[in-house]
């Protein structure tokens, strides 16, 4: 795949890597390319507080444990977060 900007990769893969019952996890922060694929996207999504470990930690073990999700219990876990926030 070749996409022309961080932009339209960001929009393209957010919105058709997560399937039904994957889940993103993602830093609050992430770009707004970020978001606007995980508005199109078929998976289910939730944040962490920025640069928090132990909220990660949480949001990690509610998903884990079906807190957040009880139906589908095989799911992947894609995390999102960026290496400089701008």
């Amino acid at each position: 795949l070749l996409f022309n900007s961080g932009y339209d990769l960001n929009l393209g893969l957010i919105s058709s890597l997560p399937q039904p019952g994957d889940w993103v996890v993602y830093d609050e922060l992430v770009h707004n390319s970020i978001r606007e694929g995980l508005k199109l996207c078929r998976g289910n999504s939730v944040q962490f507080r920025h640069n928090d470990v132990e909220d990660f930690k949480r949001v990690l073990s509610n998903i884990r444990n079906g807190d957040l999700d009880n139906e589908n219990r095989n799911k992947n876990i894609i995390v999102s977060i960026e290496t400089v926030y701008s």
